[in-house]
């Protein structure tokens, strides 16, 4: 019996021992899942931490690179802008300068025309001048040829030619009054002889025309003298001998026509026939 409650109580204590062991093992198993568990967690809860640092580093690192990118950006178009406005400034101060070389050119091409112009007007003014002081001297010279003529006729009493002659220089001196002057007198002298002339003509000549024959020089002269009641005029052919034919009615040049209507009324109206 003692050897039963001894084995019974060794029984028992090896089961306590047993239970004690297992309970020891169980806690030790739980205290090593609590541990594993822990330190599970804590390395968990460090992952987390690291992974958000990480991420946190990560976001920080993407925050600058995207300022930096933003800034490379900002930089790059800040210094396109810069180039733009430099190639602006540049092409503005190109153009302007070409504005005013073409705008200095064109003054230039428009004084250079100028000073063509005013070389061509005062070359043609010059020429003009020299037209003019030329036609002056020719003017003068004719005037002075037919100045000559006239006194000369005058001199020789050839009232007529020297009257025509008079005219002629007034065309080549017109503001001079002596060919004038002198015309003048000769219309004077004229009509003082004409009225002399007229009578003795009246009382030389009979009514109606009579012709007479002259030769002076190298010209023949045809001289008919017309009478009528109210005129008396002296008509005359001048034939040269070179063959020009003249016709003068009291001095004066007429037509052939009008040498014949007064001279020979009869040849007129047959030929009108």
């Amino acid at each position: 019996k003692e050897e039963a409650d001894r084995l019974a109580k060794e029984l028992k204590d090896a089961k306590t021992k047993e239970q004690l062991a297992r309970e020891a093992r169980e806690q030790a198993e739980r205290q090593a899942k609590e541990e594993a568990a822990r330190k599970l967690q804590e390395a968990d809860d460090l992952s987390k931490r690291k992974k958000r640092q990480l991420e946190e580093q990560l976001r920080l690192e993407a925050e600058q690179k995207a300022a930096e990118a933003r800034k490379k950006i900002n930089n790059e178009l800040a210094e396109k802008m810069a180039q733009e406005v430099r190639a602006n400034l540049t092409q503005e101060k190109e153009t302007k300068l070409k504005e005013e070389q073409a705008k200095k050119q064109a003054e230039q091409e428009q004084a250079k025309i100028e000073k063509e112009k005013r070389a061509q007007k005062k070359a043609e003014e010059e020429k003009i001048a020299a037209q003019r002081a030329e036609a002056r001297e020719k003017n003068l010279a004719k005037y002075k040829f037919y100045i000559a003529k006239a006194d000369n006729a005058f001199i020789e009493k050839n009232y007529s030619e020297a009257k025509t002659a008079y005219k002629a220089a007034i065309k080549f001196s017109a503001q001079n009054p002596y060919p004038r002057r002198k015309i003048k007198e000769i219309d004077n002298l004229l009509n003082t002889a004409t009225t002399q002339n007229n009578d003795q003509l009246a009382s030389e000549y009979k009514e109606g025309i009579t012709e007479e024959l002259f030769e002076k020089g190298n010209k023949k002269i045809i001289q008919r003298t017309v009478i009528s009641e109210e005129h008396i005029h002296v008509y005359k052919k001048v034939i040269h001998s070179w063959g020009a034919i003249y016709y003068f009615k009291d001095g004066e040049p007429i037509t052939v026509d009008t040498w014949l209507t007064a001279t020979e009324p009869n040849s007129q109206e047959e030929s009108s026939k």
